[in-house]
């Protein structure tokens, strides 16, 4: 069963943990490897789209157990490629990043920080919540 009390807590754990990592790929991959595809970046999204539900659909089909990545890993990679395509389409996926060392709410201490849910005793990502920075 599930470790959240509500859909909005489990729905706003995901997409924290699809969130970070979106970031530490695009750290990774940088975003020409989107911006630069042979025809173009929303056709690209396509392909590799189409090569995850293909994926997908093979390996639910099949009934095995995946043996290089996981069904999440798979999930993941297909919402964060629609991600990706609703920041190109608003023109946001050119954004530079802050870098590893530089947090959002180190740089502003209105924005929000991470801090973990009560009662957790590890500091995993699907145990994390967003709070209010002390001023």
């Amino acid at each position: 069963m599930s470790d959240y009390a509500s859909f909005e807590e489990a729905t706003h754990s995901t997409m924290r943990d699809l969130a970070n990592l979106l970031i530490r790929k695009h750290e990774d991959y940088g975003p020409k490897n989107i911006l630069n595809a042979p025809f173009g970046p929303e056709r690209g999204l396509v392909v590799r789209l189409y090569d995850k539900l293909a994926r997908l659909a093979n390996l639910l089909e099949r009934g095995v157990p995946p043996q290089n990545e996981s069904l999440e890993d798979t999930w993941s990679d297909i919402a964060n490629y629609g991600v990706i395509g609703l920041m190109v389409s608003r023109g946001d996926f050119t954004l530079p990043l802050r870098g590893p060392t530089q947090s959002a709410s180190s740089q502003n201490p209105m924005l929000p920080r991470l801090m973990p849910l009560p009662g957790s005793s590890l500091p995993h990502p699907s145990a994390w919540t967003l709070k209010p920075q002390a001023t």
